[in-house]
């Protein structure tokens, strides 16, 4: 039998309780962690629940923390003083752009051509981030694994 004829994309699981929540939430955390426990209230402060003490909530709730978080951390993620920061909150930011075209119940040729720009706009980028971020000894991620490659098959 064909794998990929059984696979279908299933954005809670593959992307807020997955890519979202495991990957591109735990880096994040590292990241304003390491500025100091100000920077950390900070978050805090900006977002209603306490996000940074957040280990396990559903998927919905991790939707909701990943569309807020870029509001929250844009002023502390800055390209100055935490570059490898803020790119991955540029991964996100992107992240959040091909979640958008993920959501759409019904496509055109021109949503899925810009699904297709954003999900390669999206693997250039977290390429980049990945480059940057392998000599760096506080940074254990490694980002070959199967849900973020199927994000390519989407559309």
């Amino acid at each position: 039998s064909d794998v990929h004829r059984a696979l279908s994309h299933d954005r809670c699981h593959f992307n807020h309780g997955g890519l979202w929540l495991c990957h591109y939430w735990v880096e994040l955390q590292k990241r304003i962690t390491r500025l100091g426990r100000a920077k950390v209230s900070q978050v805090d402060k900006a977002h209603p629940h306490q996000v940074m003490n957040v280990s396990f909530a559903d998927s919905a709730m991790h939707e909701d923390i990943s569309k807020m978080i870029i509001y929250a951390t844009h002023n502390i993620l800055t390209e100055d003083k935490s570059p490898l920061g803020y790119l991955l909150l540029r991964c996100v930011q992107l992240y959040l752009e091909v979640d958008i075209y993920t959501a759409f119940e019904v496509h055109t040729t021109t949503t899925i051509s810009e699904g297709r720009g954003a999900v390669q706009a999206l693997t250039a980028l977290i390429k980049q981030y990945t480059t940057k971020t392998e000599d760096d000894d506080e940074s254990d991620k490694d980002w070959n694994f199967p849900k973020l490659h199927m994000m390519t098959h989407i559309f």
